[in-house]
């Protein structure tokens, strides 16, 4: 699944991504690779479903601060424990 890249679409006047700061599409990217994990965890695609986690954490890594990443660690921890394990599993993983 790491040879899957996203789509290119034609640039042109009024595209959903058109008006958007790089920050911007990023987080657009990271939200949407936790929902489409979110959703092959619900009917039991593990392996896709930590493919696009895996996806979701590594893009937040790269776009955050060690203060800003220890932060949303905690909160995950306590509010969103799915995250909080694909968050634990990367760092076992690159560390």
């Amino acid at each position: 699944m790491h040879n899957i890249s996203p789509s290119a679409y034609r640039i042109h006047q009024g595209g959903a991504w058109q008006g958007l700061s790089e920050d911007e599409k990023n987080i657009a990217a990271i939200v949407t690779s936790f929902w489409i994990s979110t959703y092959y965890k619900k009917i039991g695609e593990k392996n896709v479903s930590l493919f696009y986690g895996e996806r979701c954490v590594e893009r937040l890594i790269n776009s955050i601060s060690l203060r800003e990443l220890f932060l949303m660690k905690l909160v995950a921890k306590y509010k969103l424990p799915f995250l909080y394990r694909m968050m634990t599993y990367l760092k076992n993983k690159i560390l």
